[in-house]
């Protein structure tokens, strides 16, 4: 059985390399997913006349961007470990002549972190400013 477990020896058909491509491609169509959700949100807030709709908008998509924002952040620790602490070790392995070659400070973490961080927090600020009277929307 070509990519099953074998329990006596510990080792699979699946290498750190493949569970890296794995958790990557998971972690874009997760963002990709949470970006044209967090524009939905904005758009249907900006849209609406109702006051009422506009707090109710922002408020569940603060709610709802939060736990994806987590699910986003833990696949890219995972691929933080897979890289950092496996593949980069490996003299010759292609990732680390890529990122050798690249110099500089990688640019991974904001796909991860800070963009989902930043969209959560501007939609639990606007939910709250919503709230007390500070924030209204102008569509209709």
């Amino acid at each position: 059985m070509q990519g099953s477990q074998n329990t006596k020896t510990g080792k699979s058909g699946w290498s750190m390399s493949d569970e890296r491509a794995f958790i990557e491609n998971l972690l874009c169509s997760r963002f990709n997913f949470f970006l044209v959700f967090f524009s939905l949100v904005l758009a249907g807030a900006v849209s609406t006349s109702d006051p009422k709709h506009f707090k109710i908008m922002l408020t569940l998509g603060a709610a709802i961007s939060i736990p994806f924002a987590l699910t986003i952040a833990r696949a890219q620790r995972k691929l933080d470990i897979a890289l950092d602490k496996h593949l980069f070790l490996k003299d010759g392995h292609p990732a680390k002549v890529l990122n050798d070659e690249c110099g500089g400070p990688s640019m991974r973490k904001w796909i991860g972190y800070w963009i989902p961080l930043v969209c959560c927090l501007a939609l639990v600020i606007g939910a709250v400013l919503a709230w007390c009277g500070c924030l209204t929307s102008s569509g209709g």
